[in-house]
């Protein structure tokens, strides 16, 4: 590592999480595939996993590519029909990107064919290499049927917390809501429409409730301190989870 500069950054600069979470052959093939992925370009895979019966995408790139990516790749992922279970969102040392969603695809019982799985990847690498910011993706429609209480229990338990206090560097924001589809396509475009840079990303889904962590920073990167930005940070979060 003493001879390799690149890896030594790149090293030192792997989050906690991603460590904790990532066995030691992954993290070498993932610092593989991010020094193989050209500037400019980006890269996706994805592979099933038999336990979890879940696919996981993994997309290589770095932050000049295109402005939101977190949002675009939600929207590829959720375009395809995928629910998003769980994400690891990772800006490393010189602007690199990886990050890694799970997924599930209700298209096919056990694990989809590999067109499938590559038809994805493409359109994970196009949705940060032409699709427009502004073209939103169409979204299956999911019909439920649920009653009046339903509806007022889920909209009760939807909240915003905004954190100036744990991180130096960050402002912690951490969303709870009944899941819906398209729901983190929704997070993650309004943070890109207040102006915000999304560094790292917890999501979680437990049952149908979602809890999703993330550590922003403005245009300048850094935290958020403007109390009207805030407030109106908070203020649009909450309007888009009652919306759902």
């Amino acid at each position: 590592v003493a001879e390799d500069p690149w890896l030594a950054r790149q090293l030192d600069a792997l989050p906690d999480a991603y460590l904790l979470q990532t066995e030691p052959e992954q993290i070498a093939d993932d610092l593989h595939a991010l020094r193989a992925t050209p500037p400019g370009s980006a890269t996706a895979g994805g592979r099933f996993i038999p336990e979890t019966q879940s696919v996981v995408y993994t997309v290589y790139t770095s932050e000049d590519i295109a402005p939101g990516i977190f949002h675009r790749l939600c929207g590829a992922l959720t375009g395809h029909g995928l629910a998003i279970r769980a994400a690891q969102i990772n800006t490393l040392a010189d602007r690199l990107v990886l990050d890694r969603f799970w997924t599930v695809d209700p298209d096919y019982a056990g694990e989809p064919p590999a067109e499938r799985i590559e038809a994805v990847n493409r359109s994970l690498v196009q949705a940060l290499t032409t699709a427009s910011a502004d073209a939103a993706p169409k979204f299956r429609k999911m019909w439920r049927s649920h009653d009046a209480t339903s509806i007022t229990g889920r909209h009760a338990r939807s909240r915003v917390q905004i954190d100036n206090a744990t991180s130096d560097r960050y402002t912690i924001i951490d969303v709870f809501a009944h899941d819906r589809t398209g729901l983190l396509y929704g997070i993650a475009r309004t943070l890109f429409e207040q102006g915000l840079s999304v560094w790292r990303a917890k999501i979680g889904t437990h049952i149908d409730l979602v809890v999703d962590v993330f550590y922003v920073t403005d245009a300048d990167n850094n935290k958020i301190t403007d109390p009207v930005q805030l407030q109106n940070l908070h203020h649009r979060l909450m309007e888009l989870l009652a919306n759902s």
